[in-house]
């Protein structure tokens, strides 16, 4: 696992060119990089708190349940309001990366799987409920405030479906892991804990 927590898609497009190439993988798994959505935010809480020393602070944030909390409510359930302008910048830029890190894991001559993940933010629907989805849209469209929580859960919702469409138009398998582990028992997972999400 190369990941850490706080990488966008453009941290973890200079990991692979970086650290991970030199290895040689027949295999790489992308998943999603939610952290783009601080792309649009004036505070950027996490990118800047995990960019400062993100190996500590993800053990950090894996060993405390109280930094945990402390961190998630900070990071996502204050008030803020956010532009559709702002966020198709940054879905767009999510989108290059992707694509570009498809592009180098194939010139490298490695498999690339995209992997999708549930909704992480508390009290929303894992799945994506995609009325909610669309109420959210509508709201950034007409230029509405809209709440942190709902923008970060349109965004997550948004780069699942460019997942999607990449997968499509490049022909790279892509999966729901979250839909995938719901079928399965406990005790018939493995996984780790850098991302903490519900199962």
């Amino acid at each position: 696992n190369a990941g850490y927590m706080g990488s966008s898609s453009a941290a973890l497009l200079g990991l692979l060119n970086n650290d991970i190439l030199k290895y040689q993988p027949d295999m790489v798994t992308f998943c999603e990089a939610f952290n783009d959505y601080h792309s649009i935010d004036d505070i950027s809480p996490v990118a800047r708190i995990f960019k400062a020393a993100p190996r500590l602070l993800s053990r950090l944030y894996n060993k405390s349940l109280l930094f945990a909390i402390a961190l998630e409510k900070r990071c996502l359930y204050a008030n803020k309001v956010y532009n559709i302008s702002d966020m198709r910048t940054s879905l767009s830029n999510y989108s290059q990366n992707v694509r570009k890190i498809v592009d180098v894991a194939r010139k490298g001559n490695i498999r690339i799987i995209l992997a999708k993940q549930g909704a992480y933010i508390k009290g929303y629907d894992m799945s994506f409920n995609k009325d909610l989805v669309q109420s959210i849209a509508r709201k950034l469209e007409a230029g509405l405030p809209v709440a942190r929580e709902d923008a970060y859960y349109y965004l997550h919702s948004r780069t699942r479906d460019i997942l999607d469409e990449i997968g499509r138009e490049l022909s790279v398998p892509v999966v729901d892991f979250h839909g995938a582990l719901t079928k399965l028992l406990p005790d018939d997972v493995f996984y780790d804990t850098a991302n903490l999400t519900e199962l």
